[in-house]
């Protein structure tokens, strides 16, 4: 088999003493004195190891509240900013190709702000297009009206109506910047 002959005459005995013990049933026991927590050394690595989980964790979770922090004042600086470059009027975006067919937006601007949003155009050739533009179209009028920009939130699960709607919608407002 190896080019071995003693290995070889010596493989079946082997295997039957492995498989031998291993039937036994004391072989499942567990012997509390060979336990790896039993062993001081491997308390001490289990204890700095579960530490530096836990400290990592926990530096992740403080990073990502300042990020939070950071963004959403940064959001509201540039939001004060972007508010008061529309002129009053009403601008209509080209209307964008998506998979599920094209989504085109009118917006309304009011005292230099963005106050309302129409759907000339959505997705709506098909039954559920109809139900993904039915719960996306608020959310996103939402978005845009509090974020007074492109820079919207998109809808989870109407991904491709999301970028379709951005899309015109920056078109739009691209009209109604002040220049």
């Amino acid at each position: 088999m190896w080019g071995n002959p003693r290995a070889e005459r010596l493989w079946p005995q082997k295997l039957s003493e492995v498989f031998g013990r291993i039937r036994k049933p004391e072989f499942f026991k567990l012997n509390p004195k060979r336990h790896l927590l039993n062993y001081p050394d491997m308390k001490n690595r289990l204890t700095i190891i579960i530490a530096i989980a836990l400290l990592g964790g926990l530096i992740l979770v403080l990073r990502s509240g300042s990020r939070a922090v950071n963004q959403n004042s940064s959001s509201t600086a540039s939001q004060n900013t972007l508010s008061a470059n529309y002129r009053d009027g009403t601008y209509t975006g080209k209307p964008a190709e998506t998979p599920y067919g094209p989504v085109q937006i009118r917006v309304i601007v009011a005292g230099a702000k963005i106050s309302d949003v129409q759907f000339l155009q959505m997705p709506s050739d098909e039954e559920r297009s109809r139900e993904i533009t039915a719960f996306a179209a608020p959310a996103l009028k939402a978005n845009t009206i509090k974020a007074q920009s492109a820079k919207i939130d998109f809808v989870s699960g109407a991904t491709s109506t999301s970028f379709g709607y951005q899309e015109s919608l920056q078109a739009a407002l691209d009209q109604a910047k002040q220049t």
